[in-house]
């Protein structure tokens, strides 16, 4: 087995929730003798002993130089303190580690004067220009360019095949609405290679920033940040044999699988929510700050995610059920099953027998726990549970039920 953390939007610098995570002077709304947050990081994750650490973008608050130097330093030193190879830390980029202010001048620049060539040269120009910080702060490595874009690449392990997409280094104010964008470059090159590996039997897993489907939001609204060609990336996952698609840019954390005709396997997508972004950007802090575990098996396509949130007054937790948000704090990924089938193993259950979940058919917990208690008492009810998720005893009783 294989652990990889993922953390995602840290948001170093003025938007986040802890000082662990900014620059000293910057001014924030920090929550008066809260537990440590990295402190509390470093020793939640170190029983793990995590081979990989992913950040799937949004590293900062707003592409400063001192904000990505600041913020490698504060990643190197959690590898380095949960024996972390550097070099088995990967990074991409969100659309907030664009200087937006560089961007910005485009729309100055941009004349009805100038050639279509000339405007074209410009924007071009400008774009290098605002994604340029990272690349003098955050180290490029062998892999990356290879698709075109920096920070983006496929990396090939013992374990696992990671593409690294870059989603964010097209985000430019001059869009007409925010939204993550990957080019067709970058996209033709990453389904280059997904091609050539579809046969291997490793892992693979996609990493980037934005998500690329709509998902609902705790309250209903208009959803326009989703990745541009994120059916297109979804279609080329499924047919070429890609696992795991892991990213951020939602501060909404979320997991499930999905499987489709035309796909070799399903694909399990995990939004990884937000390491340490203000309240303010978490639905108002209704939605924790989070991160995540994933235990790869050694074979595909099963996996474990843990998930983990920090309350100012706990620190970092195992991730407690809450309305509006489709995660638990240990969720069993890889495999889908309809409802038909569920419904037909909750139906085989006996009564007046007390049922432990971790004994019950493995296929049910390929599904929300919450979700499955809510379908078993619609068809077997009256039945009560004893214990905490996952140590749970499930006893439905005959009686009652043959009254009903």
């Amino acid at each position: 087995m294989v652990r990889i953390a993922l953390l995602s939007d840290i948001h170093f610098g003025s938007l986040s929730a802890v000082s662990d995570f900014t620059v000293r002077g910057d001014s924030i709304n920090e929550v008066r003798n809260a537990k440590p947050h990295f402190e509390g990081l470093v020793e939640t994750l170190r029983p793990y002993n995590v081979k990989y650490i992913f950040i799937a973008g949004d590293l900062t608050s707003t592409a400063a130089p001192h904000e990505f130097y600041f913020c490698q330093k504060k990643i190197f030193e959690l590898a380095s303190l949960l024996e972390v190879e550097h070099s088995d830390v990967v990074f991409t980029l969100g659309n907030h580690d664009v200087d937006w202010e560089i961007s910005k001048i485009i729309k100055l620049k941009k004349q009805e004067k100038f050639e279509i060539e000339t405007n074209e040269y410009i924007v071009n120009s400008y774009h290098k220009l605002a994604h340029s910080v990272a690349e003098q702060h955050i180290p490029i490595r062998e892999f990356d360019m290879i698709f075109g874009a920096p920070y983006s690449g496929l990396i090939e392990t013992t374990e696992i095949i990671l593409y690294v997409l870059n989603s964010g280094w097209q985000c430019m104010d001059d869009q007409s609405y925010y939204h993550g964008k990957l080019s067709i470059n970058q996209l033709k090159q990453f389904e280059e290679a997904a091609q050539a590996k579809a046969s291997s039997s490793k892992w693979k897993i996609i990493l980037l920033h934005h998500h690329p489907q709509n998902y609902v939001y705790p309250i209903p609204t208009a959803e326009i940040s989703t990745l541009e060609e994120g059916s297109e990336l979804i279609d080329i996952a499924g047919r070429y044999g890609i696992h795991i698609i892991l990213h951020g840019h939602r501060h909404h954390p979320i997991a499930f699988t999905e499987e489709r005709t035309a796909w070799r396997s399903p694909i399990s997508f995990i939004c990884a929510g937000s390491l340490s972004v203000n309240s303010l950007h978490r639905n108002n802090g209704e939605i924790p700050n989070t991160f995540h575990i994933l235990e790869l098996d050694n074979v595909p396509n099963s996996l474990n995610l843990l998930n983990f949130e920090y309350k100012s007054n706990f620190g970092w937790k195992p991730f407690t059920y809450q309305e509006g948000v489709r995660l638990e704090k240990l969720m069993r990924l890889g495999e889908y099953y309809d409802q038909t089938v569920i419904d037909e193993i909750i139906n085989s259950f006996p009564f007046e027998v007390p049922i432990k979940w971790e004994m019950v058919d493995s296929r049910l917990k390929y599904s929300l726990y919450e979700n499955i208690c809510t379908r078993i008492k619609e068809l077997r009810y009256p039945c009560s549970f004893s214990g905490e998720y996952p140590d749970v005893t499930i006893y439905i009783h005959k009686e009652d039920a043959d009254n009903e």
